[in-house]
């Protein structure tokens, strides 16, 4: 399952996925470097079930050689803009899954513009969208739900790479 020979597939997210969806969002590393703090098991499942019904909100599993190795996700934050974002198990870092599976959702999706942000010291983030054809327009700053403070850039996707 190396770089280029490994597949990478999109499907929709079902209610059985979210226990794997909890498992990635659980991962310290990972949130470090999203600048996010884990959510409990019941308020991320609670999450989940208001996404699962919501149907403006994308959501899909990424597989990797049939196997699940993150999510995607494609909703609205301030209206009419959308916004993609998405999480990666560890295990799949630095296979270009992530890269690949925007591909995939950008081929599909066609809204645009697409914005994205990222955490600014989020360096491998960063180049997978830009690798998709989205550029910095700005930087803001968010709080994550301990008040830690963060820089992020904002970018924009206009048309489809």
């Amino acid at each position: 399952m190396k770089g280029s020979r490994a597949r990478v597939t999109l499907r929709d997210v079902a209610p059985a996925d979210v226990p794997i969806l909890y498992s990635y969002q659980s991962d310290p590393v990972a949130n470090r470097l999203a600048g996010f703090i884990p959510k409990k098991r019941a308020p991320f499942y609670a999450q989940w079930k208001k996404i699962l019904k919501d149907p403006s909100v994308e959501k899909k599993l990424i597989l990797l050689d049939g196997a699940p190795a993150g999510y995607l996700v494609c909703f609205v934050r301030v209206r009419p803009d959308r916004e993609v974002g998405y999480w990666i198990s560890r295990d799949h870092w630095g296979k270009g899954v992530a890269t690949k599976a925007l591909r995939l959702f950008l081929k599909e999706y066609a809204f645009r513009p697409l914005y994205a942000r990222v955490a600014q010291h989020n360096a491998a983030s960063l180049k997978v969208v830009r690798r998709n054809g989205f550029k910095i327009i700005g930087e803001d700053k968010f709080s994550n739900s301990a008040g830690e403070n963060y820089d992020e850039f904002v970018l924009q996707l206009k048309s489809t790479p």
